[in-house]
């Protein structure tokens, strides 16, 4: 929007809604298969090899830490007004926030704002 030939302005307004979710998954721990295996080290180079075996992973709860829900928002303001042609003083006023539904290690509910004002010079 241009109000005048000096002046010009603007808005901008951002909605994010983001939503995540895995299925569990079942991940059998297949230690003692790969230790009949045993191979050229002997029986213990299949679980030497396949360390993850030996911790027996439970991905029964990943449904519940990658649920994620996330709603953003948004909003700027500013204008520039050309002294000269070749310069310009810029305003921006900009407001986040930023909610977090489904949180599983941390709530990183928030928000912030933000000022920013420069000179421009064009060569």
């Amino acid at each position: 929007m241009n109000p005048t030939k000096r002046l010009n302005l603007f808005a901008n307004f951002t909605y994010t809604k983001s939503e995540q979710e895995f299925d569990n998954i079942d991940i059998p721990n297949k230690i003692k298969e790969l230790q009949k295996m045993g191979g050229a080290a002997g029986p213990n180079w299949a679980a030497q090899n396949f360390a993850w075996g030996a911790v027996n992973p439970d991905f029964s709860n990943i449904d519940d830490w990658t649920d994620l829900e996330m709603d953003q928002i948004q909003l700027s303001i500013g204008g520039s007004y050309n002294i000269t042609d070749r310069i310009s003083l810029l305003t921006t006023f900009t407001y986040e926030d930023y909610n977090d539904k489904e949180y599983y290690i941390e709530d990183d509910d928030g928000s912030y704002f933000a000022v920013n004002a420069a000179i421009e010079y064009k060569f």
